[in-house]
């Protein structure tokens, strides 16, 4: 009978070396369960995960789950293995978080790290600090715009304008689109009453051909009742089908009207290029408009080319006129071959012009293509699909995308387009006029002092200017300088623009502001008239001043360019009372003023002070 018992503890043993679990245990189930549990909790295994005849049952209890590559399960099922990988892949990406998190703690453990409160906002403060001083070491590292332009050497290379044969020239037909928004009604009326209309700008009937139109986007709500009463009363404005942008397709937009709807007044002798047999009844005349010539044909034709201008910046349309007149003849005055005695066909003129910006593209402040480009980009479905981004950039891309890109000639102007002297950026300087423009070409070239009107030291710096310096504020010369004191001064190379950098009296005794006041007093009689300035011609100046952000700077370009007296005829009052005669431009007086004999010393002063006015007609042309 003892046998009994040890023959059961053995078969017992037997199936715990088995595995095997006997059927007749019915807490086998609860037993596993509950040894997961313990496990996975990381308690000690329960009391109850044992078996009736006393054997634990940890060791006995196998499941699918749990032992999914068990050889006595029998092959590996493919829902098994993937969900094994996962487990896996979860597993290593929480093992790479426990190390980071491990990480930093050690790091926060560093005897460097601030840990209270004053550190911690001290040590905001330096990293602000440092990121902003890095952002601007950045910002200068990639700026190009490091230093002046040279401008005088630009000047000096570029030959006098106009040439010989200018005259001889029919006009340009020019279309000029300048950019604004719905809001910018103040800046379009300053373009209506200065250089739109201006006989100075236009100068005779040069631009008798040359329109000027607004091209904006489509106006806001609240602004298309105000939009549209003002293109009713100008007849000016051109309204693209498209929302109001600046880089986002405005300009190829405009390109595409222009190529369908933009005409110019008929030269008097047709030109032989291949669009101008295209006509179209005149629309209704701005007011700035020029009128019909005598004996010129009733319709419009088509524009030899179409340029594109920021409102902010100040076009001479008769100077831009005489220049794109030269590039327009500048293929027909070529020779040509005979074949058989007949003619070739002449070409269209194929041109970009502008200002030429690191030799890649034309700037944004203005920039033109001749008719048969225009034509091309309104057409192309290459130029159609660039239309987001830069908008000067893209119009140099449609160019390298013509099919004659090669025959493209790339014509810039780096002397006369410049930015306002007030303006600080590296294509500032003072208002250039063709009498500064030509000393400055006989200092780099002759380089003697004695024949030139500028300092000695800055005979080699090409972009010293005598109104402005790049990277400083602008400074007047004189605090108390007369409205258009304050403009003369503005003016390159004037004499008023060199009183800040000049001694102002040899006389010891007077005080300091005396003596500044004298040298103004003297620089203004000294000024230049407009015939002077333009060495008696009638063009060859600044074609156009850009970055003009406020209403003064832009009223401070419109009394340069389009103001000033033809000639001046000035007296200034000598140590013994009697008045001499000062600097003339021209023999011919219109009147002259002398200060009375028992007028005191302050009075004479005052006289001196005083401008003798010429005026001048100041109505468009009519």
């Amino acid at each position: 009978m003892s046998s009994e018992p040890q023959r059961s503890r053995s078969m017992a043993m037997g199936n715990a070396r088995s595995g095997y679990e006997s059927p007749s245990s019915s807490d086998s189930d609860d037993s596993c369960d509950t040894i997961r549990v313990s496990i996975h909790s990381g308690r000690a295994t329960s009391s109850t995960a044992v078996s009736r005849a006393g054997s634990p049952h940890f060791g006995f209890c196998s499941d699918l789950d749990d032992e999914p590559s068990s050889p006595l399960l029998g092959p590996t099922r493919w829902w098994d293995s993937d969900s094994g990988r996962r487990r896996r892949r979860r597993d290593a990406g929480f093992s790479v978080v426990r190390r980071v998190k491990r990480r930093l703690a050690r790091l926060a453990r560093h005897p460097l790290v601030p840990t209270q409160p004053v550190t911690i906002l001290f040590s905001l403060v330096l990293f602000a600090l440092f990121a902003i001083i890095l952002t601007l070491f950045l910002i200068y590292q990639l700026n190009p715009d490091k230093e002046a332009l040279p401008w005088r050497s630009y000047c000096a290379l570029q030959p006098a304008f106009p040439p010989n044969n200018f005259y001889k020239l029919s006009p340009a037909g020019v279309f000029l689109g300048v950019f604004s928004m719905d809001s910018g009604l103040e800046r379009r009326m300053f373009v209506r009453t200065t250089f739109a209309s201006h006989e100075r700008s236009r100068v005779d009937n040069g631009t008798s051909r040359t329109i000027v139109r607004f091209i904006l986007g489509k106006p806001r709500p609240e602004w298309e009742r105000r939009i549209q009463l003002e293109a009713e009363t100008y007849n000016d404005m051109v309204i693209l089908p498209i929302s109001e942008n600046m880089n986002n397709g405005k300009t190829h937009a405009y390109f595409t009207w222009a190529a369908r709807h933009a005409w110019v007044p008929p030269p008097l002798t047709p030109l032989p290029f291949s669009y101008a047999n295209q006509t179209s009844i005149p629309p209704p005349l701005a007011a700035h408009d020029p009128r019909p010539q005598p004996n010129s044909p009733p319709d419009w034709v088509r524009p030899d080319f179409i340029l594109k201008a920021d409102d902010d910046s100040f076009v001479m349309l008769a100077e831009l006129e005489g220049r794109l007149r030269v590039e327009m003849h500048a293929g027909l005055n070529e020779p040509t071959s005979y074949y058989y005695g007949v003619p070739p066909p002449v070409e269209d003129p194929l041109v970009y012009w502008g200002y030429l910006v690191k030799n890649k593209f034309m700037g944004g402040e203005m920039y033109g293509l001749s008719w048969s480009m225009v034509n091309w980009v309104a057409q192309s479905e290459a130029a159609r699909g660039l239309t987001r981004g830069a908008e000067d950039k893209l119009v140099a891309k449609w160019v390298l995308l013509h099919p004659r890109a090669g025959s493209v000639r790339w014509k810039s102007d780096h002397c006369w387009i410049y930015d306002h002297p007030k303006a600080g950026t590296v294509y500032s300087h003072g208002f250039l006029f063709p009498s500064e423009a030509s000393r400055v070409r006989r200092q780099l070239t002759n380089a003697d002092p004695k024949k030139t009107s500028s300092p000695p030291s800055v005979l080699n710096t090409f972009s010293h200017s005598s109104v402005c310096t790049f990277g400083s504020r602008y400074t007047p010369p004189s605090p108390n300088l007369t409205p258009m004191q304050s403009v003369e001064a503005l003016v390159e190379g004037s004499a008023m623009s060199r009183v800040g950098t000049s001694s102002h009296s040899e006389d010891l005794s007077l005080e300091p502001s005396v003596a500044l006041q004298r040298a103004v007093n003297k620089a203004w009689m000294e000024r230049e008239g407009r015939r002077a300035r333009y060495e008696h011609k009638k063009l060859g100046g600044t074609v156009l001043v850009h970055f003009i952000k406020k209403n003064e700077w832009w009223e401070e370009t419109a009394l340069a360019l389009l103001g000033g007296d033809d000639y001046i005829y000035s007296k200034l009052p000598s140590s013994s009372g009697r008045v001499d005669p000062g600097n003339q431009d021209n023999k011919n007086r219109s009147s002259d003023v002398e200060p009375s004999s028992n007028s005191t010393r302050q009075d004479k002063e005052t006289e001196s002070r005083t401008p003798i006015i010429i005026t001048t007609s100041t109505t468009g042309n009519g």
